[in-house]
């Protein structure tokens, strides 16, 4: 289970749903696997139903016979999620809904939903600014520096973005330099 191959193993599908990663690419199945096991667990967290999860992933492990053996080796995805999903469970308070039979550790989604949503963003956030600077690697590989630093996913595109969050950000908390800052970094990038 600590090996890193047979981790990543069952999560390949999904990544290759997407395409075939190129040779001298970047592999982005352990970002893909990471994101989709905690972008899974902050959507269903719920101790409960996180628990059920996971019995049914170590059920499905031990099937060596029968209709659902054919899934035997993908025990791991509803495993991880179903963890992920206990884990965020207990910091909503939820187990198998809003019962109070456990504790709320970090906030309660139906009371604080824009609080959700702005860690949500932020997260997303997050997610793309990763997956650019892979990109950047990727096209630094393939096509030279040039291409990673003009490219529409290099480091021209990451400072659009960048940029727009910055311009975000200073018009949410009302900051002028913050807006600026924005607005130059993204304006960079555009011109790149």
């Amino acid at each position: 289970l600590l090996n890193p191959v047979k981790v990543e193993q069952p999560f390949r599908p999904l990544v290759q749903s997407y395409g075939t990663t190129p040779y001298g690419d970047l592999d982005p199945t352990v970002f893909t696997v990471v994101s989709f096991v905690v972008m899974f667990g902050i959507m269903f967290g719920d101790v409960g139903h996180g628990l059920v999860l996971v019995l049914l992933s170590l059920w499905l492990r031990r099937r060596r016979r029968g209709r659902f053996a054919a899934f035997r080796g993908l025990w791991l995805i509803p495993f991880a999620a179903g963890l992920a999903g206990m884990f965020f469970g207990l910091l909503y308070g939820e187990a198998f809904g809003p019962t109070g039979l456990v504790p709320t550790l970090w906030l309660d989604p139906l009371e604080e939903p824009v609080t959700l949503l702005l860690v949500g963003l932020a997260g997303g956030a997050v997610l793309l600014t990763i997956s650019y600077l892979l990109g950047i690697v990727n096209r630094c590989r393939r096509g030279g520096f040039r291409e990673a630093l003009l490219g529409q996913f290099g480091v021209a595109g990451l400072m659009v973005f960048v940029g727009g969050l910055l311009l975000a950000g200073g018009v949410y908390a009302e900051l002028l330099a913050l807006e600026v800052a924005g607005v130059g970094v993204g304006g960079a990038g555009l011109v790149l």
